[in-house]
């Protein structure tokens, strides 16, 4: 997209007048990196604190730092690769950054007209991004949120695969559903994490501020179970039944500082979470040192021999490395 089309999108969002189609596009080009979101922000307080239309020389103002670029990227490769390059350049600087690879032109569609963005963030990478009606997401690394950008129809509704933190801007009479393979939370405003990965058993929700209510999809008749702040609501899919206990919130939320907090953790569950983060297998000598108690903080830029260490350390256990298979002793 050129300077001219985004400050289309821009006056055709402020006035109230685009469609999802333009929502989407803007949409992804807000979210493809920080200073665009700088810039977008900048404008939309020019336009707020005004009694009049945002002319185009505030606009061209506000993009002046930015046309460069995308000039010089869009004369070298084409849209499409644009945002792979975006993608390749965040995993290089590791910032959190959310990536949005592809906004469904007409390509994907979910109903005649009703068009869907899809944000990813890369493994290895947290990232986030605010949506137009403000809520601010974080999605941790290897997740996948996919929704209406216009949020049309009687709710905000949102798709996760993976792990997402979510702040829910108000609003009563649009409530924010996220649903899940198999559950859905429904909320009205609050501050919550859903961590659903495809290749896990289990679906977990854990409140940090308001209410949420979840319900089993498919289950149309059954009531939803309501969490209150500071418990951890965990659906088993073998069970088919969703349990409630307190958490420590933050052991569930610090990844969104890019951290592994264990509090008295089994090594079974820590070396599981590394697994997943690092790409690496596990090997135990025997399964009674998966039941070894362990306390510690990890960062998500550390080496994963700086986590092995740690370990080495506060327990007898050592480790031999070979490729991505790692032995435990």
């Amino acid at each position: 997209m050129d300077d001219q089309h985004i400050e289309f999108l821009i006056t055709r969002k402020l006035s109230g007048e685009a469609t999802p189609k333009e929502l989407a596009q803007l949409e992804a080009w807000i979210c493809s990196n920080e200073q665009n979101q700088r810039n977008f922000e900048q404008i939309r307080r020019i336009w707020k604190n005004s009694k009049r239309p945002i002319s185009s020389q505030d606009v061209q103002r506000a993009l002046s730092n930015v046309k460069a670029t995308i000039h010089k990227e869009e004369q070298r490769i084409p849209q499409r690769r644009l945002v792979q390059r975006w993608m390749q350049a965040a995993a290089v600087i590791a910032m959190p950054l959310l990536l949005a690879l592809g906004w469904y032109l007409g390509n994907q569609s979910i109903g005649s007209e009703k068009l869907y963005s899809e944000l990813i963030a890369p493994e290895g990478q947290v990232a986030e991004c605010i949506l137009a009606d403000g809520t601010h997401v974080w999605l941790n690394a290897g997740s996948k949120l996919q929704y209406d950008p216009a949020f049309s129809g009687k709710n905000r509704q949102v798709k996760l695969t993976g792990e997402a933190y979510f702040e829910v801007s108000h609003n009563p009479q649009k409530p924010f559903l996220v649903s899940t393979k198999q559950l859905q939370v429904k909320v009205l405003g609050t501050s919550f994490n859903v961590r659903a990965y495809s290749d896990e058993n289990k679906v977990e929700t854990v409140l940090e501020e308001g209410s949420v209510e979840m319900m089993l999809i498919g289950y149309p008749n059954q009531n939803p179970v309501k969490i209150k702040p500071g418990e951890r609501a965990v659906y088993s899919s073998e069970k088919r039944n969703i349990q409630i206990q307190e958490a420590d919130t933050y052991l569930h939320t610090a990844w969104r500082d890019r951290k592994f907090v264990f509090k008295d953790a089994d090594l079974k569950t820590i070396l599981y979470h590394l697994e997943r983060f690092y790409k690496v297998r596990f090997h135990l000598k025997n399964e009674a040192m998966g039941e070894t108690r362990f306390r510690g903080t990890f960062e998500y830029d550390q080496n994963i021999l700086d986590a092995l260490e740690a370990i080495e350390q506060t327990t007898s256990i050592r480790f031999r490395v070979d490729g991505r298979d790692i032995w435990m002793e």
